[in-house]
């Protein structure tokens, strides 16, 4: 039972999503003079892999509804695996050669290298912070689904879908606004922290 749940998982991602996402995360990674910890950095790459991803999937949504041709069955079986595998081969690359491009540009300020990059840990929680978007964005299209359906009973069905989205849209703000807040200060107040040793 685990193992099709994985399975259907998996078949709901996006190919077009997924080597966009990786595109995104890769850029994530390029050098730069602001310090980052691990957790800082893992998490910013994962949100950079579900904004790509999501660029990806509604670049899919734009091209079914101007009803271009798509493939079907095994061909998008085999399109999606090579492109997870162009994935992982190119976010393995950048992670492990994060730490030298860092250094780099740091040689050339004049400033002190970093010991490591941590690539397992950032492409760890990199990962969960993606899937945990994704998850999210799944809640709220049940949410926002919910609720127009909940609304179409009184109220025309466009109506209905409007203030569906208001309605999720506000009740994941609400949530989501607090969260994030809080982690943005933790996390500026730990980068500046490592900023602070540097000096």
């Amino acid at each position: 039972m685990r193992l099709f749940w994985i399975f259907r998982f998996w078949r709901s991602f996006s190919a077009a999503g997924l080597l966009i996402g990786t595109l995104f995360f890769a850029a994530s990674l390029t050098p730069t003079l602001l310090p980052r910890t691990f957790v800082t950095q893992g998490v910013l790459s994962g949100c950079s892999f579900a904004a790509g991803y999501g660029l990806g999937v509604f670049g899919r949504w734009l091209a079914d509804y101007l009803e271009l041709p798509k493939p079907t069955g095994r061909i998008v079986r085999a399109i999606k695996l090579v492109a997870a595998a162009i994935c992982i081969l190119v976010a393995v690359a950048f992670l492990w050669q994060a730490s030298e491009w860092q250094n780099s540009i740091r040689q050339l300020m004049r400033l002190e290298p970093v010991d490591a990059a941590h690539p397992l840990k950032v492409g760890l929680i990199a990962l969960l912070t993606f899937v945990l978007l994704i998850l999210l964005a799944r809640l709220f299209q049940v949410t926002f689904l919910f609720i127009s359906r909940m609304l179409g009973r009184i109220v025309p069905k466009r109506v209905s879908y409007v203030i569906g989205i208001a309605a999720a849209a506000a009740l994941f703000w609400t949530v989501v606004n607090g969260v994030f807040f809080r982690f943005a200060l933790h996390a500026a107040d730990s980068s500046f922290q490592a900023f602070d040793e540097l000096i």
